[in-house]
């Protein structure tokens, strides 16, 4: 049993060091970052630390985008990575942005663990530490805990689901990409309607689309419900109705292989919505992001759309749908 944990921890020390390399590369030809502060929070006997961009366009009380990295990634380098998109994006808007890191560079998304590292991981209380990071941000008037909308990359994303599943009144708006719903939160019951994003590839070697076991150079990640079914969990819970509205997107590289289509379920509780963006032919990587490792071990990035736009749209959307509801039926 102790050599099977160092295995499977040498091959999440490999990822990472592949991560970090691949990571190094990509930045060598993108602009320089925005100016972030990086701060600190003890939460359950662990000082945790993360990184706040805040545009001078920002007013008191701006909305709040949490991004969160993947397994073996950095929260430092996650804007980067995303030619430095989340930033721009959010700066245009007057946004924060906050990229927390997690513990061993993962988070705790409640699926099981099957690393020494991943059962160092389990006993981190990954949700009270972004919950009390948003309270922080909102006693000092930097953000808006009403508007508090979650990316999440793979790992990040899984944890993304979990924030929604269990504290939905904040976490009402979620995007996310490369990761299905964990079938540790199957079971879950929604207090509050939550709009979702989710933006998964059909070959994704990772996360499989069609569900079952996440692997990482053949070790097991835990199990994961299809990205059909975890659309259909969002909808039955936020009690949606109709068929949804499809949308291919132009085929921008035919070269790549791929093809993106959006479906929107738009008739849901509390003006909520449940998108999915299907990159039919995509793996583990986003659209229109850098190709970070070898398509043999993560498959292709489609060329055929911007994925950091499609969900800031995607938030553009929930701000109109908040600002619109009556206040005493607004997200506390």
């Amino acid at each position: 049993m102790g050599r099977e944990f160092e295995r499977q921890d040498a091959a999440e020390v490999f990822v990472q060091m592949l991560w970090i390399a691949a990571l190094g590369a990509a930045l060598s030809v993108q602009v320089r970052p925005a100016p972030a502060v990086v701060a600190t929070l003890t939460h359950a006997g662990l000082e945790r630390s993360f990184h706040v961009t805040v545009p001078e366009s920002a007013a008191p009380g701006a909305p709040l985008v949490l991004a969160l990295h993947g397994r073996g990634g950095r929260g430092e380098r996650l804007d980067r990575v995303m030619g430095h998109r989340l930033s721009a994006e959010a700066q245009e808007r007057g946004w924060v942005l906050v990229t927390p890191e997690g513990h061993n560079k993962g988070w705790n998304d409640g699926r099981p663990v099957t690393t020494r590292r991943g059962g160092a991981r389990e006993a981190v209380d990954d949700v009270g530490f972004l919950d009390a990071l948003v309270n922080r941000l909102a006693a000092d008037g930097t953000i808006d805990p009403e508007r508090v909308f979650v990316v999440g990359m793979s790992n990040g994303g899984q944890l993304a689901y979990r924030l929604a599943a269990e504290h939905p009144e904040r976490f009402h708006t979620i995007a996310p990409m490369i990761s299905n719903l964990p079938t540790t939160l199957a079971d879950h019951t929604l207090d509050s309607p939550v709009s979702v994003l989710v933006m998964n590839g059909t070959a994704d070697p990772v996360v499989p689309y069609d569900g079952g076991t996440v692997e990482v150079f053949g070790q097991a990640r835990g199990q994961v419900l299809s990205t059909e079914a975890t659309i259909r969990w969002w909808a039955d819970r936020n009690h949606c109705t109709g068929s949804p509205a499809t949308q291919a997107l132009e085929d921008r590289d035919p070269s790549d292989g791929t093809r993106i289509f959006v479906q929107s379920l738009q008739s849901c509780e509390g003006g909520v919505e449940v998108t999915l963006v299907k990159v039919q032919g995509g793996g583990h990587t986003w659209p229109g992001g850098p190709q970070y490792l070898p398509r043999r071990m993560v498959g292709t990035v489609s060329q055929d759309a911007d994925a950091v736009g499609i969900l800031y749209r995607f938030f553009d959307r929930q701000i109109a749908r908040l600002d619109a509801a009556p206040e005493d039926e607004t997200p506390l």
